[in-house]
């Protein structure tokens, strides 16, 4: 596989006129990448510093991966308009429940005081 891989680079690499230009190469940290990029000539491989960053936190955090899928749900459920609906009408029951303590004196957040009213904000999974 790290052989079909290299020539496929070498043949992009004179194709684009980039063969003399290029010396480094950046890809994940798969085995066949590597060892792909280490046999071109006078390339060297480079890890991708973010993949490999984003391995870690993944790995950080599998204790918490029940809890996540939990939260998940959580999430999704309040995502539904009526629920979402119901949390905004509470806003608006309750403008001091959402005061915040850290702030000096009496200082309050007001949901009156925003274009809109808090709401959950569900993440999106990316590479």
């Amino acid at each position: 596989m790290a052989q079909h891989i290299a020539e496929s680079l070498e043949e992009i690499l004179e194709e684009w006129k980039l063969r003399e230009k290029v010396f480094v190469i950046t890809t994940d940290n798969a085995a066949n990448m590597k060892k792909a990029i280490s046999d071109m000539n006078s390339i060297k491989w480079q890890a991708c510093g973010t993949h490999t960053l984003q391995l870690i936190i993944g790995k950080g955090l599998i204790p918490a991966k029940l809890l996540i899928l939990r939260v998940k749900r959580l999430i999704d459920f309040f995502m539904r308009p009526k629920q979402s609906e119901c949390l905004e009408d509470i806003q608006k029951k309750y403008p001091n429940a959402n005061k915040d303590e850290n702030l000096e004196s009496n200082e309050q957040i007001s949901a009156k005081d925003t274009a809109k009213y808090l709401r959950l904000v569900n993440d999106v999974a990316t590479c």
